[in-house]
């Protein structure tokens, strides 16, 4: 037991199951909106579903085959493999960054890419600082 205890820390396990692009619709996660419409970016709404998967809700745009597209949450509770989660500061998340590398899409977000491949998001409306706080996180 020590052993497989051991091999899960070396290897970075952390018992977080998520969602992934290109994962298919399944019974573990219970639809709750199959009709959504979702802003993708400013003035783009794609046709989506919320689902309540492992406790935390999500947004998602599948495909033709219900396989998941896009991936977004502002759900509170939702951690990131790297320990990211909605409301944390800019400064707080810097190193968890893979580079200093700002998108901006005017109306709608400023986000900048995690190290596990979450983008994350702050508000628009204002440039980003230490104190900006996470808004929502995507993987498209």
């Amino acid at each position: 037991m020590k052993i497989i205890f051991g091999i899960l820390l070396i290897f970075g396990y952390t018992g977080i199951a998520q969602l992934k692009i290109g994962g298919k619709l399944n019974n573990s996660m219970k639809i709750i909106d199959n009709s959504k419409l979702i802003m993708t970016n400013p003035g783009r709404f794609e046709k989506g579903c919320s689902v309540i998967f492992e406790k935390h809700k999500y947004d998602l745009i599948l495909d033709g085959s219900k396989r998941i597209k896009k991936i977004f949450t502002n759900d509170p509770g939702f951690t990131t493999s790297e320990g990211i989660t909605i409301g944390l500061t800019y400064k707080i998340v810097l190193a968890k960054l893979t580079a200093d590398d700002q998108h901006i899409i005017s109306g709608w977000a400023t986000w900048y890419v995690s190290k596990s491949g979450w983008k994350v998001a702050f508000d628009y409306k204002h440039p980003v600082n230490d104190t900006s706080k996470i808004i929502f996180l995507f993987k498209s």
